[in-house]
């Protein structure tokens, strides 16, 4: 690791330790300021080190000793005067087609070579090749046969180089114009450095790159070269991580016609004959392709491709996705490569390997000042008073530490119940700190990080990223209280207590709770809170006390009032009652959401809230009851609180017992009708119980303007009635078998919370379609099922389009029975027959235009989709699909086929993040494009499967961009996969048989309610099977909330034009990331739409 140190530093000492449980060689590197005559020492014993300092060409130097360190071992390094070891960096033949640089250690050793680039489309650029590697002290020729352009760009002409040669540390390093590349992509200027090292006793090569764009961009893939393996008649077998899945990856080199190609990542072992070598990814220094990590902390995500497509072509490939450099943000990559003369007998070389290559063996001691304190903690007097305001004015979390001792932890626990904050657990937390922490539902959370570095991986990734090794420790046995500023590099603050040891840790914690702490919480909590903001389980204390709302007339304006119980609540009643000026009344309707939050053991083991062996009546369902069960069992020890919540299922009504403990939202839905008379509405939400009473004051202000009736845009929510051969609405509602009345109520019950909320496409059944024989010899199409599901969405008061996926079986058996049965007289082809009954069919039911067949999903192929599609052109079915497949090139063969266009929406005019694509882009779904075809009268839709997204895990607002985004960019309509795709979340795809339906269903409902599957977290409504009803959540009300907006902004769009809706709309959509837009924001746009409504009368 290299360490920023001035020579000049008060305390200049670096701490060098190992946390494996194996021993390490590894060579300690520090920067200085100066080039003054001194050795690194022990500063225990004074021991002078081998030295050797490598001047720098633009002043410095380099101090490098190599150190032997022993599982757990610490020592502290300083320096002394002496006389190093001074290497004078210097150029060498290094040029394009020359014998290259030979690169030796007294291990291995390998030859650096500059070759122009094989394609005419990158004349002048030059790659970097390593070859003829050799182990044992270069006697023998390694399997590793060449290493090709490890350096990620390809340099601009030829690179300046220098070389520092000497016997503790040998380094090349390249440096200059550069470019970003892969296949025929915009590439990526900038300059690059390469930097290839050996280090003296280790059979190691590290090669480290860093990119500094000059411009941006998004490279879908990019390739640090390629290791190829020279098998020399062995049969090598090559493992590595997976990629996806659980199970290691395995392919063998040096077997003919092989044809094989796995992905693994982190690293590769690899062994043949008489030799092994591990290629590895430090994927905590390496920046590109981030993803999250550790402790608070990215990880950049290899792709190791295994590749062995013959015997002579065997290789080691490492790709990196979606890679989006950012001028003023270096890419960074850094591999090691690590050769072996006698072959290990297990991998588990390479994941040693793997660990020594992230791991920060050395690092400064001593950056932030120990404040002079007596006793056994220190605390300096301004955190002390900063501490008592941060507990006094923000919402609190305890962060505790995987690895605390037991004690600790219980001291811990009795703090968190005593302040009544949640105990949050490190293992949990890596994408929260990632994603998550620096958004708007975050802003007023303080975390309080409980241990040291050894006992809490948080606390290690924010030492790491900003050099601190022993910053906040006064000493063995001691401990610390501390504010931490710019915390994991966020820019915010977070209270520490800790020690250098588990001793530290709970004096530190004991002192905090006899010091300090939060305002008592005697009573229930009322806490007004926009619809859009989901509840956290640090949200316990009262915040505000007014509720403000606008709204339009034929609308819907919403109340929410999050309440936090401290004690059990019963007999519990709310009403609220808004009165005008004229003594007209608006009364609202109440909802609640029963918020749960999983528990997490301290190994990471997840307790959900309503689990079989413990729900209080026995019963599995969570939805029994609107209060799952208990999250631990009795006798178990305290579990960590998940931070995020099970679900947000919106509950009718609300219970008339409360239990303590619990955070309950108040959802109050207050319809404002057209004949509403203008103005502003006062009253409150009232909230009474047994003993008590609270009423939360609460303001709407009805607007003039009145929104059309219809809704604007089409939107398709995405869920299934049948999955696997089960109709999911009678599994998971537990309808009577057979029971075609329940099931019709249940489908009339779908239709009503669809049509409510905006979603203008109902899902039909694919297996419903059939043919029956009739007695003279012709053919009729069974369609009563099909007739009965439709009623029943319309009498739930459905209106919109209806959408079915083609299953071509069942079709084509409809027209073999044609084709053998013809009425007399009959002359048409089966498949005209067919189409003419199929239409028939269509008309009589007034379903003309509003009848949709998905044709597959997500074709690969685009030329065989279409072959598959065309010929149901004229079966009165409107084609559709979801492509991801959006280049232009390839939307072109779909003109003619398609009726209802659906591409990804990051492939249509937008990027992955937002950004807006050129207008001819040819590789996506471009404005030139969709232009044209929403010329030419074409339907275009798009839809989201990653981003933006509505799952629990994503901030609700994206639900706001994604609608909002798609009207103002001239889409018809929007798609979001999944709505209620309950069925993707079953092992295996199979049922257990009949005798198993009850306990699956149980199980997989379950699963529903606590997104443990992928449904769970996406599902838009849930399921009730003890009342046998649906119910909505908070993202259905906000897609309400969003339909309405569209109708506010088809106004605005008929009024001023097509440009000024999207500039007025433009501070809240793409080109702008979705991730973190507040709830106010929206607000702003919406009120500043209404106010240039009504200025102009409309």
């Amino acid at each position: 690791m290299l360490l920023a140190l001035s020579t000049h530093a008060a305390n200049q000492e670096t701490i060098a330790l190992n946390p494996l449980d194996f021993a390490v060689r590894e060579a300690a590197r520090v920067a200085l300021s100066q080039t003054a005559p001194t050795v690194l020492a022990d500063a225990a014993t004074g021991e002078a080190l081998p030295t050797q300092m490598d001047l720098q060409p633009g002043g410095g130097a380099e101090a490098i000793t190599i150190l032997d360190l022993a599982p757990g071992a610490r020592r502290r390094l300083t320096f002394r005067p002496g006389q190093p070891i001074v290497i004078q960096g210097a150029t060498n033949a290094l040029s394009a087609g020359a014998p290259g640089c030979r690169l030796t250690n007294d291990l291995i050793g390998c030859t650096v070579t500059l070759r122009a680039a094989g394609q005419a489309r990158h004349q002048g650029l030059y790659q970097v090749w390593l070859t003829d590697f050799a182990v044992e002290g270069g006697a023998v020729a390694s399997g590793v046969q060449t290493l090709q352009n490890p350096q990620l760009a390809s340099f601009e002409g030829l690179p300046a180089h220098r070389l520092w040669r000497g016997p503790l540390h040998t380094r090349l390093e390249l440096a200059g114009p550069a470019q970003l590349w892969y296949g025929t992509h915009t590439n990526v200027p900038g300059n690059a450095r390469l930097t290839l090292t050996l280090h003296a006793g280790s059979p190691v090569l590290d090669i480290e790159t860093r990119f500094d764009p000059a411009g941006g961009g998004e490279l879908y893939l990019c390739s640090a070269g390629q290791l190829a393996v020279n098998a020399g008649g062995d049969i090598w077998q090559l493992r590595a991580p997976p990629w996806k899945g659980t199970d290691p990856v395995t392919n063998h080199f040096g077997v003919t016609n092989r044809n094989s190609d796995v992905m693994g990542t982190c690293w590769v072992a690899a062994r043949g004959g008489r030799q092994a070598f591990s290629y590895v990814h430090d994927d905590l220094a390496s920046t590109i392709a981030s993803v999250p990590g550790a402790g608070g902390r990215p990880r950049s995500k290899a792709a190791l491709r295994l590749s062995n497509f013959s015997a002579k072509s065997n290789y080691i490939r490492p790709d990196f996705f979606r890679v989006r450099p950012v001028p003023g943000e270096p890419v960074i990559l850094r591999m090691r490569l690590t050769l072996y003369g006698q072959p290990p007998e297990t991998d588990a070389f390479a994941a040693r390997d793997y660990l020594r290559l992230q791991t920060a063996f050395t690092a400064p001691r001593l950056i932030a000042e120990t404040p002079p304190f007596t006793g056994e903690v220190a605390l300096a007097e301004a955190d002390r008073e900063r501490i008592a305001r941060l507990l006094r004015e923000r919402d609190i979390a305890l962060v505790a530490g995987e690895a605390l001792a037991p004690e600790t932890l219980a001291e811990a626990t009795r703090l968190a119940d005593t302040w009544r904050v949640p105990l949050l657990g490190a293992c949990d937390l890596d994408t929260f700190l990632n994603r998550e922490y620096s958004r708007y539902d975050c802003n007023d959370l303080v975390l309080v990080l409980v241990g040291s570095p050894s006992e809490n991986r948080i606390v290690y990734a924010n030492n790491t990223r900003h050099a601190l090794a022993d910053a906040y420790y006064p000493g063995t046995g001691k401990g610390r209280i501390a504010v931490i500023d710019d915390f994991l590099g966020t820019g915010r603050s977070v209270i520490y207590a800790g020690g250098e040891d588990a001793r530290g840790t709970r004096l530190a914690l004991r002192q905090l709770g006899e010091r300090f702490a939060p305002p008592r919480i005697e009573a229930p909590q009322f806490r007004p809170m926009p619809p859009a903001l989901r509840a956290r389980p640090w949200m316990r204390r009262a915040r505000g006390g007014a509720t403000d709302l606008q709204s339009p007339r034929r609308a819907t304006a919403t109340a929410h009032l999050l309440v936090w119980l401290p004690e059990t609540l019963e007999e519990v009643r709310v009403e609220t009652r808004l009165r005008h000026d004229t003594g007209s009344v608006l009364t609202g309707s109440v909802a609640h959401i029963a918020w749960s939050y999983a528990a997490i053991g301290p190994g990471g083991e997840v307790y959900p809230e309503g689990h079989e062996p413990i729900h209080p009546d026995g019963h599995p369902l969570p939805h029994a009851m609107p209060f799952p069960g208990t999250i631990r069992a009795a006798g178990a020890p305290a579990p960590f609180t998940s931070h995020l919540a099970n679900n947000d299922a919106l509950w009718p009504g609300l219970p008339a017992h409360w239990p303590e403990g619990r955070m309950v939202s108040l959802w109050v839905t207050i319809d404002v009708p057209a004949t509403a008379a203008p103005g502003r509405y006062a009253g409150a939400i009232e909230v009474a119980w047994r003993g008590g009473r609270h009423a939360t004051p609460v303001q709407l202000e009805v607007e003039s303007l009145v929104l059309p009736e219809g809704w604007q845009m089409d939107f398709n929510a995405m869920y299934s009635l049948h999955g696997y051969n089960e109709d999911m609405l009678a599994l998971y509602l537990d309808l009577p078998p057979h029971d075609e009345a329940a099931y019709l109520d249940a489908v009339a019950d779908l239709g009503r919370l669809l049509w409510s909320h905006g979603v203008t496409v109902a899902q039909l059944p694919s297996y419903d379609l059939g043919a029956v024989l009739r007695p003279d010899g012709s053919v009729r199409l069974d369609t009563r099922r099909l007739d009965a599901i439709i009623g029943a969405y319309r009498r739930g008061g459905f209106d919109g389009l209806f959408m079915t996926s083609l299953v071509p079986s069942r079709w084509r058996a409809i027209e073999d029975l044609l084709g053998r049965h013809a009425a007399p007289g009959e002359t048409r082809a089966p498949r005209e027959r067919l189409y003419a009954l199929l239409n028939a069919w269509i008309d009589a039911r007034g379903l003309k235009e509003r009848m949709i067949a998905r044709v597959g999903d997500e074709p690969g192929d685009i030329p065989a989709w279409v072959e598959l599609a065309r010929p149901l052109k004229g079966s009165g079915f409107r084609l559709s699909v979801c492509h991801n497949r959006t280049a232009e090139e390839q939307m072109r063969l779909m003109v003619g086929t398609i009726d209802v266009w659906c591409p990804l929406w990051n492939g249509a005019i937008t990027g992955w993040r937002g950004q807006l694509r050129p207008a001819d882009d040819p590789a996506c779904f471009n404005r030139r494009f969709f232009d044209e075809r929403r010329a030419a009268g074409d339907t275009i839709w798009n839809y989201t499967c990653a981003t933006p997204y509505a799952s629990l895990t994503r901030v609700p607002t994206e639900l706001f961009f994604y609608l909002w985004d798609s009207f103002a960019k001239g889409f018809d309509g929007a798609a979001y996969y999944g709505g209620g795709y309950w069925s993707h979340q079953w092992g295996g795809n199979v049922l257990p048989g009949v005798r198993g339906h009850l306990a699956h269903r149980d199980y997989h409902v379950f699963d529903v309610f606590t997104r443990s599957g992928w449904s769970g977290g996406t599902s838009l409504f849930y399921p009730d099977a003890r009342n046998r009803r649906l119910l909505a959540s908070q993202r259905w009300e906000l897609l309400r909330q969003a339909q309405e907006d569209i109708k506010l902004f088809a106004l605005y769009r008929q009024q001023h034009g097509e440009t000024a809706l999207r500039q007025r709309l433009s501070s809240v959509i793409a080109p702008r990331d979705h991730d973190n837009i507040a709830p106010a924001e929206f607000d702003a746009v919406r009120r500043a739409v209404r106010q240039a409504l009504a200025a102009s009368g409309k």
